[in-house]
């Protein structure tokens, strides 16, 4: 056959060359696809599976295909959604930089996605002029992580010859398998089992994430057909904005027929035009089968039906259609086949993004029909057909349906029992939606990253401290946190901060800023400290009464200046010299690289203490000692020490034999000193001694002792008292002894006594008789 061929010319480095191909060939694949990994919303980049296939100026479309929540109970809630998340959101960009794996947006995407539990992928998007396809357009079908989507874009017009066919290419149906059990397995009713039970069919594929422990039983997750449980229910049918029918009802050889054991139908999902989100068909759930020779082809649920988004001037389809039909459940054909059927695929999505549509074609998202029972059920009897699949949605942009076009969103038919026309309790898909008025969600805001800059400010508090002033400014989001690094080892957390350096080395003072989203910039500012050590010297204190010259010692790398000047030699010098006669604080300042700092020093002046001296008498026969006193200080010394009684006292007790010149040195609380003097005069000419005539020993430590204890120089001594009868109470030889007023151990009486006192003074020789009373 004869081919015609010329060139066509596609935007975004696309080029596609081909036109009126023969109609028997196959429907192409446009698209190209790739997982989405990771999202940096600070980049407004991703990081994908694979980029090999995508290149800067490229058209994409991102969509997440999962995330919804639904209740995982294993009650009659099962599968509903309890909130829809991400799932569904969808927009176009552009592809402004690529390296490896990592693909960067023109645009700020609009809306938000879960990477990657999701299920988030980017898709391709041709831009063609003039296309013309003669085998139709198809997409990749979706394999779990990809796929599933047909989206082009045509300039100045989309011509194929055959149909744009994405059916049975969206959410995979629930995988058939044997169960080998036997009969008496009846009456499995949970809404779900593990992947390990052999109770019950898989269910569905849909926007909700299962895990092993929930994939079969009857339950609907979402729009997901449920299984068919044991003993040979049907799977219900999966669904998108139709809902999906019932299966059949478990074997009738059970007993209690019909016991309502079917899987349910997929849950019907919600379109609006203000969430704008879109959705494959979602899988029929599988049949549950048990037969030990089973040999026919597992009975699975059918596949969703995809996404198909066309955007062009003008669409011409030559008689042929749009369909995004959901795939129908695995009927049974093997002579011994006694199970449950598959439930039919839900419908998928179609939009159209043109005004003008040529020709008379279909625009069908149909839900796929339940699996038959088409051989005689052995050994008689009925299992559960498939449930039919939901309708699909269709969104147009123009405001009203062209009359040249069929739009369609059927319900599958219920799966049926051939031999005998029964349903047996299968049910049919419901019919889904329509609308009109599409406006896709292309993004045109360029990127801007949302920290457009970063500033500090410095300002010298002292040579080598610093305040610094954070400062940033954003375009959406706030700043969350403030992080400065000093270069020292040292950091801050606050948006203004101050800091002291210890060197005057060059630091970059770093500052990064984190908004809400975890985004940062930084700037990094060189700081350059100067670092000068002053000392002006250690506190000095004098003792003086007139003015006094010290040093004073400065240290410090730079010029000296001190300060008062009108008190020093020379103010600038190191080491000056002041001369003060009072207290004086004196201050050093050094600068250095046009850096000052100050430091003091005090210079104390302290008065010398002034004593004053006095004595109680001088020395004779009849006072042989004399008390000396001294105040003005705190401290004493006195010189010399051997006639004195405390040496260290303010008021030491004196008894020279000759005339003697006291010195005393007085220390005060500031340590000064000063001396004074006082002359003790001795005379002995005349041979005279006194004694008392009374004396009280009560204790009190007054006149409590009668005797000559301070005579001094006395030898040969005789001192004797007696009582009134004669009797000798005390005696002694020793001048420094007295009577205590004790007589045999016991206190004496009251009274008088008389003495005898015979010796040799320095007055000469004494002889003295006399009376005493004892008082007490």
């Amino acid at each position: 056959m004869k081919r015609i061929l010329f060139f066509i010319v596609f935007i975004s480095n696309f080029t596609y060359c081909q036109i009126n191909r023969p109609q028997h060939d196959p429907p192409e694949v446009v698209n190209k696809y790739t997982e989405v990994l990771v999202f940096d919303i600070c980049t407004n980049s991703i990081t994908v599976a694979d980029a090999s296939k995508f290149k800067i100026g490229d058209t994409v479309l991102m969509i997440q295909m999962k995330g919804a929540i639904i209740d995982t109970s294993n009650t009659s809630s099962f599968g509903t959604i309890l909130n829809y998340g991400n799932a569904g959101n969808y927009e176009f960009n552009y592809l402004s930089n690529k390296s490896g794996n990592v693909l960067t947006f023109k645009n700020r995407l609009t809306k938000t996605y879960d990477i990657p539990e999701g299920i988030v992928q980017l898709v391709r998007v041709p831009k063609l002029k003039n296309a013309y396809f003669g085998g139709g357009l198809t997409c990749m079908q979706w394999d779990g992580t990809k796929g599933g989507v047909l989206a082009i874009i045509g300039i100045n017009g989309l011509t194929c010859a055959e149909s744009i066919d994405v059916s049975n290419m969206g959410f995979r149906g629930g995988e058939g398998y044997n169960a080998s059990l036997p009969l008496s397995n009846c009456f499995a009713n949970n809404y779900n089992y593990p992947s390990s039970s052999q109770l019950a069919g898989f269910k569905g594929e849909g926007i909700s994430l299962l895990s092993q422990n929930i994939s079969k039983g009857k339950g609907s997750p979402a729009a997901s057909g449920g299984g068919g449980l044991s003993h040979n229910s049907g799977g219900g049918g999966g669904g998108n904005a139709g809902m999906g029918g019932f299966g059949g009802y478990q074997s009738d050889t059970c007993g209690n027929a019909p016991f309502d054991n079917r899987g349910i139908g997929g849950k019907n999902l919600t379109y609006t035009t203000a969430a704008n989100k879109i959705f494959m068909g979602s899988g029929g759930g599988a049949g549950n089968a048990d037969n030990t020779d089973f040999t026919a082809p597992p009975l699975s649920g059918g596949a969703g039906g995809g996404i198909a988004i066309i955007i062009t001037d003008s669409l011409s389809i030559f008689d042929k259609g749009i369909y995004a039909n959901g795939g129908n459940g695995t009927y049974c054909y093997s002579a011994n086949c006694n199970d449950g059927m598959g439930g039919g695929g839900g419908g998928g999505t179609i939009l159209i993004s043109t005004y003008k549509m040529s020709d008379v074609f279909d625009i069908q998202a149909w839900g796929g029909d339940g699996g038959n029972i088409s051989t005689p059920i052995v050994p008689g009897g009925k299992v559960g057909p498939g449930g039919g699949g939901g309708g699909g949605v269709i969104f147009l942009k123009a405001n009203s349906i062209p009359s040249n076009i069929a739009i369609t969103t059927n319900g599958g038919n219920k799966g049926n029992i051939i031999n005998t026309n029964d349903s047996w309790g299968a049910t049919n898909g419901n019919i889904g939606l329509n609308f009109l008025n599409l406006v896709l969600p292309f993004d045109t805001v360029l990127f801007k990253p949302n920290i457009d800059s970063v500033r500090i400010k410095d300002s010298l508090l002292t040579c080598n401290s610093f305040k610094f002033n954070g400062d940033s400014y954003t375009n959406s989001y706030p700043i969350a946190t403030w992080h400065w690094d000093f270069a020292d080892g040292n950091t801050a957390s606050t948006q203004n901060t101050t800091h002291s350096f210890l060197s005057e080395n060059s630091f970059p003072v770093k500052l990064i800023v984190t908004d809400i989203n975890g985004c940062k910039d930084s700037i990094t500012d060189i700081i350059k400290p100067v670092i000068i050590t002053v000392d002006a010297g250690m506190t000095k204190s004098f003792c003086s009464n007139v003015p006094v010259s010290t040093t004073l010692h400065g240290n410090g790398n730079g010029s000296y200046a001190w300060m008062p000047a009108v008190y020093l030699n020379n103010s600038s010098l190191q080491n000056p010299i002041a001369t003060i006669d009072t207290t004086r604080m004196f201050y050093l300042t050094v600068t250095h690289n046009g850096c000052s700092v100050t430091d003091s020093v005090k210079i104390i002046i302290y008065r010398n203490p002034k004593l004053a001296i006095t004595k109680s008498n001088d020395i004779n026969c009849t006072l042989p000692f004399t008390k000396l006193k001294v105040i003005g200080a705190t401290k004493y010394a006195w010189s010399p020490s051997s006639t004195l009684d405390n040496s260290i006292s303010a008021n030491p007790i004196a008894n020279p034999s000759t005339t003697t010149m006291y010195i005393v040195s007085g220390i005060d609380g500031n340590n000064c000193t000063s001396k004074d003097s006082i002359t003790v005069v001795t005379d002995f000419s005349t041979s005279n001694i006194m004694l008392p005539n009374t004396f009280t020993p009560n204790g009190d430590g007054i006149n409590d002792c009668f005797g000559i204890k301070y005579y001094r120089d006395v030898q040969n001594l005789v001192f004797i008292i007696y009582n009134r009868y004669g009797e000798k109470v005390f005696e002694t030889t020793n001048a420094t002894k007295c009577w205590d007023g004790y007589y045999k151990g016991q206190r004496a009486d009251l009274g008088n006594y008389v003495y005898y006192l015979n010796g040799h003074t320095l007055c000469g020789h004494i002889i003295k008789k006399g009376s005493i009373v004892l008082m007490r």
